[in-house]
């Protein structure tokens, strides 16, 4: 009782509700359960001691949070009681999907503190579960969830999706993988963790990414362990955008994304996972790129014709150069050489981010900040500590390395390298931009003229993006080393941010769905708001040098 919500009657009607619409078009709701984290001194652990599990090792509260123990027996009744509740209440929910390496669904082997525990047993710090085998306690527990499930839908898709290591095994959690119980697929994202090589550096692809359209080695291993236990293999994947550009709501790098899935097929999975929540799907040209390659089975040798096909449907007599465009938007991501930290920095804040020539002042401050919905993953559940406090979104300072997954081959050359790739990334965003404005829209039909603009605005947003990334750490680099003309350099580098930021406000003006403040992944300031700042800033830097 201690876990009860007032809302959660509601909550499943809402649930409910929302299943039966989209039933009406075939289509089943897949739930990703995030289980309760909750403080030492919980009522519930006061009243069942037995239920706290693993103290976790990471957070943004100064009191100890704990999961519920995997091994507790009335913990995992709880479990079976919550899951049976969901499918008699959701009877047309197709399944779920079980995150079980590094956050979401909780156990005993995830983000375990290990400060007080003896090396021997450093799989985790409850007493309990310490006394099993890691792959054991965790398959009994995904058993519990298994049986329940399937005790109301027998036909329901249940993944476990090890996004990070799971503690106590493997490093490809492959020993957790051979422990599923029946019933249970295997989900693995397709480019994750992948040192990828590039002109003069690794980049790390750590997540999500469009540049490397490859089967990573750590999804290759975890699908061969996969097939020789006979457990179905589910891929993640995104079909629109790459954690590189994630401030766009899709990126039109067509012929990487008919790469990316040709990986995916490749190894023939049950299932896919096509969007996480970064943004929803709105039948941009790479969904509908997505439907060719995965519904039509487009193979490697019909990339062309299937980029053409898609061109000349929606864009007609432009076709042409909006392929060029494609490529050339190929080409910029390619060369950009990190994947840059959740929402923060010019990568998502585009054209919007500002260049500090000197520390931001309160105000300042507090307007370019943001809440980011993510770090509730630290916090007890139910928490609202993160949509209280605000989180600078700015880059400020250069820092000591380019950082990010980026390792320069030649070290003392790291800064060098980085900046001429994001130059090389901004120039091809350019041709990209430059390619669609050679075309006048006034000649395209409405419907072909109306998805015409849309890529026109968001290539611009992209090539804008690029640039001012490009300028912020040119800047800030400058500003850092100091090199002989530097206060010349860095009013150049202003000028031309000056204006590329001119040319974002109209930008924002005719496309308000660009804006960060429309997102729904966080709580986000006005992108014109920070623009009008921004040139403030940097016409009283530019006029006063």
């Amino acid at each position: 009782p201690e876990l009860n919500v007032p809302e959660a009657e509601e909550n499943l009607q809402v649930l409910r509700d929302a299943s039966e619409r989209a039933a009406r078009y075939g289509i089943s709701l897949y739930y990703v359960p995030v289980s309760p984290k909750l403080h030492a001194d919980h009522p519930l652990f006061e009243r069942c001691p037995g239920a706290r599990g693993a103290r976790l090792s990471w957070g943004m509260s100064d009191d100890a949070i704990h999961n519920l123990c995997s091994s507790d027996e009335d913990v995992l009744a709880f479990h079976r009681e919550t899951f049976v509740r969901l499918f008699e209440a959701v009877p047309r929910l197709g399944g779920l999907i079980l995150l079980t390496g590094g956050e979401s669904f909780y156990h005993c082997y995830m983000r375990a503190s290990l400060d007080d525990v003896p090396a021997t047993d450093a799989a985790t710090n409850c007493e309990r579960c310490a006394q099993s085998e890691p792959p054991d306690v965790v398959g009994r527990f995904l058993q519990h969830v298994v049986d329940a499930v399937h005790t109301i839908k027998p036909d329901a898709l249940l993944t476990s999706w090890p996004y990070q290591p799971i503690q106590g095994g493997e490093p490809d959690s492959a020993d957790f993988i051979r422990s599923y119980p029946a019933g249970l697929r295997h989900q693995v994202a397709i480019g994750k963790e992948q040192d990828y090589g590039k002109a003069g550096y690794t980049k790390r692809t750590w997540d999500y990414t469009l540049d490397f359209t490859g089967v990573s080695d750590l999804a290759r291993r975890q699908a061969a362990v996969a097939e020789e236990t006979a457990i179905p293999l589910t891929i993640k994947t995104e079909t629109a955008l790459g954690l590189e550009l994630i401030n766009a709501p899709y990126v039109p790098s067509l012929p990487r994304w008919f790469e990316k899935w040709q990986s995916v097929a490749s190894l023939e999975p049950s299932a896919v996972l096509q969007s996480w929540m970064f943004f929803g799907m709105w039948g941009s040209p790479a969904e509908e790129l997505g439907y060719w390659t995965n519904w039509q089975r487009a193979g490697a040798g019909e990339e062309e014709a299937v980029l053409a096909r898609i061109a000349g449907r929606r864009y007609g007599a432009a076709a042409e150069a909006v392929l060029q465009s494609w490529t050339y938007c190929a080409e910029a991501v390619g060369h950009i050489p990190a994947i840059p930290t959740y929402f923060t920095g010019p990568m998502f804040l585009g054209p919007a981010h500002p260049l500090v020539a000197e520390e931001l002042g309160p105000e300042d401050h507090e307007l370019f900040s943001g809440a980011l919905y993510y770090l509730q993953e630290g916090l007890e559940t139910f928490s609202i500590k993160t949509s209280m406090e605000q989180s600078l979104l700015v880059l400020t300072e250069l820092p000591e390395h380019p950082g990010h997954g980026f390792t320069a081959h030649e070290p003392d050359r790291a800064w060098e390298i980085f900046l001429q790739e994001y130059d090389a990334a901004a120039d091809a965003g350019a041709d990209a931009y430059q390619s669609l404005s050679a075309v006048e829209p006034s000649e395209l039909p409405a419907d072909q003229r109306h998805q015409f603009q849309e890529l026109q605005l968001v290539t611009a947003y992209i090539y804008r993006t690029l640039r001012t990334t490009a300028n912020t750490y040119h800047f800030l680099h400058t500003r850092s080393f100091e090199p002989e003309g530097y206060e010349q350099q860095l009013v150049s580098i202003g000028r031309d941010e000056l204006e590329n930021a001119g040319a974002a406000v109209q930008l924002y003006r005719d496309a308000p769905w660009l804006d960060l403040s429309a997102r729904t992944d966080g709580d986000f300031p006005s992108s014109l708001q920070l623009l009008d700042r921004k040139v403030q800033l940097l016409q009283s830097f530019v006029n006063g040098r």
